[in-house]
C-alpha cells in the first residue's frame, strides 16, 4: 500500500472542517493513494481505512491497517494503528499496534517502483515522499543542575554526541560541528503575503543570492528582512533532579512527544517555513525589518505599549488572518535552546558575543548607546558575530540581530499571572491570558538565573541563585506584585551589563508600560495555503 507525501512524511491534516485541527502537523491535503484517491475517499479491505473508533482486535482483523480519527484517549488521533498478535500471548489475543510514521519507511517513488509486485499485497504501509528521502537526525542536550560552570553543565546526546562547539573567536566565528546543521535558517526578503520574494547573501545582506543588489534598506520596498526557518520537532523534558532538563529537536517527528509550534499557522495546520526578523523593528506606523535605520523612539523603536506594538505589526497582514505577529515564545524558547545545543553552553554571552548590553550595569550612556545604533550594522558580518569581551558592539546570531541587548523584546505567549507562569505555544495570544496554559510553576524573585524547569513551555527560571559568569550567567526580573498581570520580555538592554543574553527574561513589564529600552520585534507564520 503506498501512501504518498508532499514535501513532509507526516499524517495527514484535512482542510475540511470534518477534520480540521485533528492532527494539526501536515500539509491539508498532504496524504493520498497512488490510484490518486484521497485518504477519506479510500475504501479498505471492505470498509473505510479511517475509523472514529477501532474494531474489536480479533483474527478477522489480523494485519488490517486504519487511520483512527476519533478522540484521543486509548489511541491517539490521527495515527496508524495495525492488528498484531499480542506477543506471548496463550491462548492467542490480539491488540491494534501503532504503525511506524513516514520516517520509519519512507523511500522515493524510484525506490518505491523498484520493489517487487508483492508491495501491493504483503501488508506492509510505504510512504513515498517526493525527493531523497532523509535520514533522522536527533539531537539532544541536557543540563547538570549540580555543575555551576555554564559550559561544563550541558551534555551532547543522541547524535550530537561527539559534536564540535562553535564559538564566537576574536574576528570570526568557529561553527564547529553545526554549519551545515539541518535546522540552519535563510536569510530573505519576504513579502508580506507571506511568500519569499528572494533569498540575500548570507555574508552581505546588501545583496541577493544572485549577488544582485537587494532591497534590505529600500524604504519603498513592501515586505520585510526575515530569517526563514525550516521544520523543526522538538521537545522540553524535565529531569528528576530540581533544575534538571533535556532538549531534543529533530528533522522529523520521532515520536507523538515531538511537537513543532513554531510550524503552525493561525488555524493551527503545519507550514514547513516560520520566519523572524532580522532587524529589531521600527516604524511609527507599522512596524519594518529593515536595514539603516536608527533605533530612535522618534523612528518607532521604544516608548511604545504593548497596544501599540501588536497594533503597528499586525498591519503587516493581507487577510483577517494573523500571519505577521510580534516575538512570540515558542520561536524564543527553540532558538535559545539550538544556541545552547551549538555552543554547549547555557552562557550565551561567552559563546556568541556580549551585544549592547552598555558595559557596566547602570551606565548613564544606556540610552544614546541604544538609540545611535542603526539597523544593519552587521549586514556584512554573516550568520553570527559578536564580541566576547566589550559590551558595546551588536550580536548576531542565526543572521539576526540583537537577539539579546539593545533593548527589552516583548514578546507574545508568556506571562505572569497571580505569581505563576502562563504560556501558550500557539495563536491566538493575548495580554489577559485567556486560553493560556497554567505551568503551576511560582515565580521566583529577581536575581542571576541558577536552575529552570523544563517543559512543554520550554524552560522557565525556579532559581535565582547564581552570577553573570555562572549556570545561566543572566538575570530574571520580577516585581512579586501577584495583583498585576506581566507581559514577558527578553534579551535585556543597554542598561544591564553583563546580566544582558539570551535567558534574560522579565516579568516586570505591563501591557500599558512605555520605555525607552522595551520594544519588539516581528515574526511570521504564513497560512498554510500560501504553500499550496
Amino acid at each position: 500500500m503506498a501512501i504518498k507525501l508532499a514535501d513532509t512524511a507526516r499524517p495527514n491534516n484535512y482542510v475540511d472542517a470534518e477534520h480540521q485541527g485533528t492532527f494539526p502537523v501536515a500539509y491539508a491535503e498532504d496524504v493520498w493513494f497512488s490510484d490518486g484517491t484521497r485518504l477519506s475517499e479510500k475504501d479498505f479491505s471492505g470498509g473505510d481505512i479511517q475509523k472514529t473508533e477501532l474494531p474489536l482486535a480479533s483474527v478477522d482483523e489480523l494485519g488490517k491497517i486504519y487511520q483512527y480519527i476519533g478522540a484521543t484517549g486509548t489511541y491517539t488521533n490521527g495515527y496508524w494503528y495495525k492488528c498484531i498478535e499480542t506477543p506471548d500471548s496463550d491462548p492467542t489475543t490480539y491488540e491494534w499496534e501503532q504503525v511506524p510514521y513516514a520516517w520509519d519507511v519512507q523511500l522515493t517513488q524510484t525506490e518505491y517502483d523498484a520493489l517487487p509486485d508483492s508491495k501491493e499485497t504483503d501488508n506492509k504501509t510505504y510512504y513515498v515522499i517526493d525527493g531523497e528521502a532523509e535520514d533522522t537526525v536527533i539531537y539532544s542536550w541536557t543540563i547538570d543542575p549540580d555543575e555551576s560552570d555554564s559550559f561544563d553543565c550541558v551534555t551532547y546526546t543522541d547524535d550530537a554526541t561527539g559534536m564540535t562547539p562553535a564559538s564566537m573567536g576574536a574576528t570570526s566565528f568557529n561553527y564547529g560541528s553545526w554549519e551545515d546543521a539541518f535546522f540552519m535558517p535563510r536569510p530573505c526578503m519576504l513579502k508580506l503575503d507571506g511568500t519569499v520574494d528572494y533569498y540575500l547573501d548570507p555574508n552581505d545582506y546588501s545583496l541577493k543570492e544572485d549577488g544582485t543588489p537587494s532591497d534590505i534598506s529600500n524604504p519603498e520596498y513592501t515586505g520585510n528582512a526575515m530569517m526563514e526557518w525550516g521544520v523543526i520537532w522538538f521537545k522540553f523534558t524535565s529531569g528528576v533532579a530540581s533544575g534538571a532538563g533535556l532538549f531534543s529537536c529533530s528533522n522529523k517527528q520521532v515520536d507523538e512527544t515531538y511537537d513543532c509550534p513554531c510550524n503552525k499557522d493561525a488555524d493551527g495546520n503545519f507550514i514547513p517555513h516560520f520566519y523572524t526578523a532580522i532587524y529589531n523593528s521600527t516604524g511609527t506606523e507599522i512596524f519594518k525589518s529593515k536595514s539603516g535605520i536608527q533605533l530612535t523612539s522618534e523612528n518607532g523603536s521604544g516608548g511604545t505599549t504593548g497596544a501599540q506594538e501588536i497594533r503597528r505589526a499586525v498591519l503587516n497582514n493581507t487577510t483577517e488572518k494573523y500571519e505577521w505577529i510580534t516575538d512570540v515564545w515558542c520561536d524564543r524558547v527553540l532558538i535559545n535552546a539550538l544556541l545552547v545545543l551549538m555552543s554547549h553552553s547555557i552562557d550565551s554571552q561567552a559563546s556568541f558575543g556580549r551585544g549592547l548590553d552598555g558595559e557596566v550595569a547602570n551606565s548613564p550612556d544606556s540610552q544614546s548607546i541604544k538609540e545611535s545604533y542603526v539597523t544593519g550594522t552587521l549586514d556584512n558580518k554573516g550568520l553570527f558575530w559578536g564580541d566576547t569581551v566589550h559590551g558595546l558592539s551588536p550580536v548576531k546570531v542565526f543572521g539576526m540581530e540583537n537577539w539579546w541587548g539593545c533593548c527589552w523584546r516583548r514578546i507574545a505567549g508568556l506571562l505572569g499571572i497571580q505569581g505563576r507562569y502562563i504560556y501558550k505555544m500557539t495563536q491566538p495570544y493575548s495580554q489577559t491570558g485567556h486560553g493560556y496554559t497554567d505551568s503551576s510553576i511560582s515565580i521566583v524573585s529577581s536575581g542571576d538565573i541558577s536552575k529552570c524547569t523544563f517543559g512543554a513551555f520550554g524552560y522557565v527560571p525556579t532559581e535565582v541563585q547564581g552570577t553573570v559568569d555562572t549556570y545561566y550567567a543572566d538575570t530574571f526580573h520580577h516585581n512579586l506584585d501577584e495583583t498585576r498581570t506581566y507581559y514577558g520580555v527578553v534579551g535585556d538592554c543597554t542598561s544591564s551589563g553583563k546580566n544582558t543574553g539570551m535567558n534574560a527574561l522579565g516579568l516586570h513589564v505591563y501591557w500599558d508600560t512605555a520605555h525607552w529600552s522595551c520594544s519588539t520585534t516581528l515574526s511570521c507564520k504564513p497560512l498554510a495555503s500560501r504553500f499550496n
